[in-house]
């Protein structure tokens, strides 16, 4: 009896020393980045945007580097560098929801906005991704990330739409009760939930528009 207790006790330990270290090769949602990628009317090296030049002084006459007729948003996912370094099971599918809005306001300043507002937002993406595919795939092509979604945006449009000032040349300005809109940021807010629940991981991507702080 006491033998037999004993090899029941040493099981119950051997099995509780294995559990963690087979739950640690479970992919988690806190394994994964969303990253987007801006261009100016196509995607390529060349288009892609860090800043644009609208409110800058002193800018050339060329529009490569002003507010594009369309904004493109390419959504890369990337994994942890923690999941090439062991072998993971078990990512499944997880839910990824992304939208992008204008913020913008009242006065020139872009870092002083008076009655600060966002725009109507525009979905990028509401899609069920399977990790554990993509994953796979990664590693078939040796490569860090993959684009998971393209949105194209009709932003010269958008703009005019809400009645935003871009200072471009030739541009007629709409003064609305003694006031004009500017743009102040791109944002970007994206979410990842598993299982329907609350979002595991969440992410806002913010590019600054910035207009004249001091002379």
């Amino acid at each position: 009896m006491r033998n037999s207790l004993r090899y029941i006790i040493v099981a119950i330990f051997l099995l509780g020393e294995t559990i963690p270290k087979a739950q640690e090769n479970v992919g988690s949602c806190e394994d994964w980045d969303v990253v987007p990628y801006l261009y100016n009317d196509s995607v390529s090296k060349q288009s892609e945007i860090c800043f644009w030049k609208n409110y800058w002084y002193g800018r050339d006459d060329t529009d490569k580097a002003l507010f594009p007729d369309t904004l493109i948003v390419c959504m890369h996912l990337v994994p942890n560098t923690v999941l090439w370094e062991k072998e993971i099971t078990g990512m499944g599918s997880y839910h990824i929801t992304s939208q992008m809005l204008f913020k913008f306001g009242e006065k020139s300043d872009s870092y002083n906005l008076v009655n600060a507002r966002c725009s109507r937002p525009f979905q990028i993406m509401d899609s069920v991704v399977d990790f554990e595919s993509i994953f796979s795939l990664l590693n078939r092509e040796n490569v860090g990330y993959i684009n998971i979604a393209v949105k194209k945006i009709p932003m010269k449009k958008a703009l005019e739409s809400l009645n935003i000032f871009t200072n471009v040349l030739g541009e007629s300005i709409v003064w609305v009760d003694g006031v004009t809109f500017i743009l102040n940021q791109i944002i970007i807010q994206t979410q990842i939930y598993r299982d329907g629940e609350y979002p595991c991981r969440r992410f806002e991507f913010i590019l600054p528009v910035n207009g004249p702080y001091c002379d």
